[in-house]
């Protein structure tokens, strides 16, 4: 059982080792990286201008109430 642990991790080791990878990014990929980055930051602005108006409102209903006499 003692030699059976090493040799698991070793070919856990072998597996995950990446090989060659015979890739090539073009121009065009840094243009799609860029154009995601800027979408997900209009999603996020989207988001907390929607969210922002809702927690406001939210928050408006509640503290302008009057106490009851």
């Amino acid at each position: 059982m003692s030699i059976m642990k090493p040799f698991l991790i070793g070919i856990a080791i072998v597996v995950a080792m990446p090989g060659r990878a015979h890739a090539y990014l073009d121009p065009g990929a840094g243009n799609v990286f860029l154009q995601s980055i800027v979408a997900a930051m209009a999603v996020a602005m989207t988001a907390v201008g929607y969210y922002w108006t809702t927690m406001l409102g939210l928050f408006r209903r509640i503290f302008s109430k009057k106490p009851n006499k």
